[in-house]
């Protein structure tokens, strides 16, 4: 079960593997970049799991992995995480979490020449060969995943919704406006959300009879927004919010209190 569990790493692994295919050594260690945050702090112990799996059922033959980690807290110190992890002798890096640390973290391991993989980075400049030649993501391009979520609401019958972003998300908040528009998908109202702009916005939200809510922003700043929301009643029957990349916060409400929520 642990190796269908969790972050994408079920997509990462199989690249390793391909990876060290021609590797003669028995033990090789992987490197991991972790964010001490609650929200992700099961990305760790389910990495951890994961590795344990593949050794003990001898998935790579006559290799044993090796987890070796490292925290990041901002995008200040990323560097110095992957530059710890070369200086262990990672022959690849998993990680981080969050968009905004993971194009830190691919541009140094590029320079450095050791290949890092996310599962869930979703910035397209690392789509960019001549700066990120050793970046990989499991995560598409903003294009293919506004396509993915408007042809999951259309699927829902979903007629009539309302789109919130955060102020880095703007462009990708566009295309997915524009997928809605294709699909004859009314957005209703539209807004950028903020730390201090979350519960004028809900009440709007709950203002406007809404039910259907697309999210396009960092799942940082979508807690914030869930956090005020579920004290207004909105993160309950009959709202549902519709996004991508949500995996983190699956797992982080799934073990709390939280109301149920619809995920796309």
């Amino acid at each position: 079960d642990v190796l269908t569990d969790g972050m994408g790493f079920l997509y990462i692994l199989p690249i390793f593997a391909i990876l060290i295919a021609s590797c003669l050594c028995v033990d090789l260690r992987i490197g991991l970049l972790y964010t001490p945050d609650p929200i992700v702090s099961h990305v760790e112990p389910i990495t951890s799991a994961i590795l344990t799996e593949v050794n003990d059922k001898k998935i790579i033959p006559n290799v044993t992995l090796i987890l070796i980690r490292a925290p990041v807290y901002t995008a200040g110190n990323c560097s110095a995480g992957v530059e710890f992890l070369a200086s262990q002798g990672v022959v690849g890096i998993m990680g981080p979490i969050f968009s905004y640390q993971a194009v830190v973290c691919m541009l140094t391991a590029s320079i450095l020449k050791i290949p890092i993989l996310s599962a869930t980075v979703a910035v397209d400049d690392i789509n960019d060969n001549q700066i990120y030649p050793y970046a990989l993501s499991a995560t598409t391009d903003f294009t293919d995943q506004s396509t993915a979520l408007v042809s999951f609401l259309e699927a829902y019958n979903v007629k009539y919704a309302s789109l919130i972003s955060s102020q880095a998300y703007l462009s990708s908040a566009d295309l997915v406006f524009k997928a809605l528009l294709k699909k004859n998908i009314t957005v209703l109202n539209r807004f950028i959300v903020n730390s201090n702009n979350a519960l004028e916005v809900v009440n709007l939200l709950q203002e406007s009879g809404v039910r259907a809510i697309v999210v396009q922003m960092s799942s940082t700043d979508f807690v914030a927004f869930f956090n005020v929301a579920k004290k207004s009643q909105l993160t309950g029957p009959p709202y549902s919010f519709y996004g991508i990349k949500t995996l983190i916060l699956i797992f982080e409400i799934s073990r709390s209190n939280f109301q149920p929520i619809y995920w796309g």
